[in-house]
C-alpha cells in the first residue's frame, strides 16, 4: 500500500500567489546568510527543502530575481512576500517557512551560515515580552 503524504500549502501576504508541496520536506534549514537576510528583511531565513517536482504553483506566478549566479528567487510581485530559493545545479527548491499555511509543523533542523549571524540575533529572555503588540 502506497503512504499518502498531506498536501503542504501556502501563499503569500497577499494570496494572489499561492503553492502547494507534494511532499514532506527533505530537511528544514535556518540560514543566516547575508544574501537570505537582504531578500527577505529578516535576522535569517528558515526554509523546507523539496524536490522540485513535488512543488507547484496554484495560481499567479511569481516573479523572480536572479540573487546571484545559478540562483533565482521568487517574490509576489504584489505583496512582496519572499517565497522561494532555487540553485540552478541542484534538483530542489527551498520554500520560506513563514509562508506556508501551517509553518509551526516545520522547526528547523539545522543552521547554516552562522558565519554571518548577526551577534545580537539570539533569544533574548530577558527583554520584556508581550502576547501582542505593545499598548
Amino acid at each position: 500500500m502506497q503512504k499518502i503524504t498531506p498536501i503542504i500549502s501556502g501563499s503569500c501576504l497577499c494570496t494572489a500567489v499561492q503553492f502547494e508541496l507534494t511532499s514532506q520536506p527533505i530537511r528544514v534549514l535556518k540560514c543566516h546568510c547575508t544574501s537570505c537576510r537582504k531578500a527577505t528583511g529578516g535576522l535569517h531565513t528558515v526554509w523546507a527543502v523539496v524536490e522540485h517536482v513535488h512543488f507547484h504553483w496554484l495560481s499567479m506566478r511569481p516573479s523572480y530575481f536572479s540573487s546571484s549566479p545559478q540562483v533565482q528567487r521568487t517574490f509576489c510581485p504584489k505583496c512582496g512576500t519572499s517565497l522561494t530559493y532555487q540553485h540552478a545545479d541542484d534538483g530542489t527548491i527551498d520554500v520560506t517557512v513563514a509562508s506556508l499555511h501551517h509553518p509551526e509543523y516545520f522547526p528547523p533542523q539545522v543552521e547554516i551560515w552562522i558565519s554571518d549571524q548577526l551577534g545580537w540575533d539570539k533569544n533574548h529572555h530577558d527583554f520584556p515580552q508581550h502576547l501582542h503588540d505593545i499598548e
